[in-house]
């Protein structure tokens, strides 16, 4: 990847926010935690002492009202509901160190569950299983926090999102999340997975974003990924697997983000890519990949980015690429790629970069391609076309 694709960042949360507005509706956000709720003790006092105690609360960058007689509603990163009982805790990039307590999972209202960004270590509770409404569970980039995930996160029935990025789980793909069947987003980037990408990944057909990306993962990319028809960012980039791309993976009739780069993958291009529709970025470089670019990918009308860059391919550029007019971002240097370059690249109105360099063209280079802020076109050995 190489921050071509914050245009999709952005999206993702939007999609997800969509989906999760009923999630979040009985919010009130207010600087220092949220709806005050009932007065008089409250019986999730105790968990969140447990959390407070257990976290060295009293060096967290924000405690405002913790452990104080005021109700827990005006206790900072708490949210509660009308009757006072904690729907969501929202303490990412707070300070907290230590261990997560297994008293989280004694808040049976809770909803969100907000930790990344801060410096927990030790396992992953499975007591967290015990909280049978929650719907978003966050404790990406606490990077001492060990895995397993725990078996129990089966429990978690109406879970819709799950970012474990930056953990330390060691071990292969978590079996305990097969059974999420109303997962939107499940992430887990740089979290130290080894093994192969499981068949069953396929069987979560509500997903919308998948990112594994960064690990160690290794063998094929299942053919039944092409079952999660609902799915819209796909990120398998920077790990090791190999073997074909599946042209199954063609049939996610929704899918905007496509990013395989980084991996062993050897083989043609699917030409059922060309059919990806809502196609934003396609991201297959860094591979092992051989053969002829497909002329179907000149159907992607809806793409900015096409990186096939130091892979094995070969043949010329398909002059249907110059049809797709939103393109802003080609990267095909270090392949094979040979004949002239086609002329309607050159007439690309919204294009700001082009990696050609690394091939072996014939001929001269559009001229059109001059005004291309970022190039590498010196490097082709060729002269521009008058």
């Amino acid at each position: 990847m190489r921050g071509i694709d914050r245009r999709i960042l952005v999206a993702v949360p939007l999609l997800a926010a969509v989906g999760a507005i009923v999630i979040v509706a009985w919010v009130i956000s207010e600087p220092d935690g949220g709806e005050r709720g009932a007065g008089g003790p409250s019986p999730d006092r105790p968990a969140l002492v447990a959390l407070y105690e257990a976290t060295a609360g009293d060096g967290w960058v924000r405690n405002t009202r913790w452990l104080t007689d005021q109700p827990i509603g005006l206790w900072y990163g708490v949210r509660v509901d009308d009757a006072g009982r904690v729907r969501a805790l929202e303490l990412g990039g707070n300070g907290l160190r230590g261990h997560i307590p297994p008293e989280v999972g004694d808040l049976p209202l809770l909803e969100r569950l907000m930790l990344d960004g801060n410096d927990l270590s030790g396992p992953i509770p499975p007591q967290i299983g015990n909280a049978p409404h929650l719907k978003i569970l966050s404790l990406s980039e606490n990077h001492r926090l060990t895995g397993p995930v725990p078996r129990r996160l089966d429990n978690l029935k109406g879970l819709r999102e799950l970012h474990l990025d930056g953990l330390d789980l060691s071990g292969p793909f978590p079996d305990a999340l097969f059974g999420l069947a109303r997962l939107d987003v499940l992430s887990l980037e740089t979290a130290g997975l080894t093994g192969s990408l499981p068949p069953g990944l396929g069987d979560m057909t509500g997903l919308w974003t998948l990112n594994v990306s960064g690990n160690d993962l290794s063998g094929p990319i299942p053919r039944e990924l092409g079952r999660m028809e609902r799915l819209w960012v796909l990120n398998l980039s920077g790990n090791e697997l190999s073997g074909p791309i599946p042209p199954e993976l063609g049939k996610m009739q929704y899918l905007g983000y496509l990013d395989v780069s980084g991996n062993r993958l050897s083989g043609p291009i699917p030409p059922e890519f060309g059919g990806l529709a809502d196609l934003l970025l396609l991201d297959l470089s860094g591979n092992d990949l051989s053969g002829r670019i497909p002329p179907e990918l000149g159907n992607l009308q809806q793409l900015y980015a096409l990186e096939l860059g130091e892979n094995q391919l070969s043949g010329p550029i398909p002059p249907e690429l110059g049809d797709v007019l939103g393109l802003e971002e080609i990267g095909l240097g270090s392949n094979y790629l040979s004949g002239p370059i086609p002329p309607a690249l050159g007439e690309l109105p919204a294009l700001l970069r082009i990696e050609l360099a690394g091939n072996d063209f014939s001929g001269c280079i559009p001229a059109g391609l001059r005004k291309v802020e970022s190039n590498d076109l010196n490097g082709v050995g060729l002269p521009y076309c008058e």
